[in-house]
């Protein structure tokens, strides 16, 4: 069942950003002005998020940064997950929190 869910979990994190990129580039409509800001964004959520190393490493003012990106959610949300225990707070706030974000990406990228 939990690998279920984070499949579920994985399809919602990449729905995201894929939206957020979409409706970037239907605003600039021009790759060489994406490219930086995607770039620029994509890189401090990728070391933010936990999935390289896991937070618990950082350093406590980088831990309190962390809280702000959406993908450190998912990411220990995922672990959790791994870990085989399925009804934990973390999973359940993970879910709550990226399907908000979601939604509002996708709704806002669509206009």
């Amino acid at each position: 069942m939990c690998p279920e869910i984070l499949l579920v979990l994985i399809c919602i994190l990449i729905i995201t950003p894929a939206s957020f990129g979409y409706g970037l580039g239907l605003i600039l409509k021009d790759e060489d002005r994406l490219s930086p800001i995607v770039q620029g964004v994509n890189l401090p959520i990728l070391l933010l998020s936990g999935v390289l190393l896991p937070m618990e490493l950082a350093p406590t003012w980088l831990q309190v940064l962390a809280h702000f990106n959406p993908v450190y959610y998912a990411v220990v949300a995922a672990r959790v997950l791994c870990s085989g225990t399925l009804l934990d707070a973390k999973v359940g706030s993970a879910f709550l929190f990226m399907l908000l974000l979601t939604v509002h990406a996708v709704s806002s990228s669509t206009r």
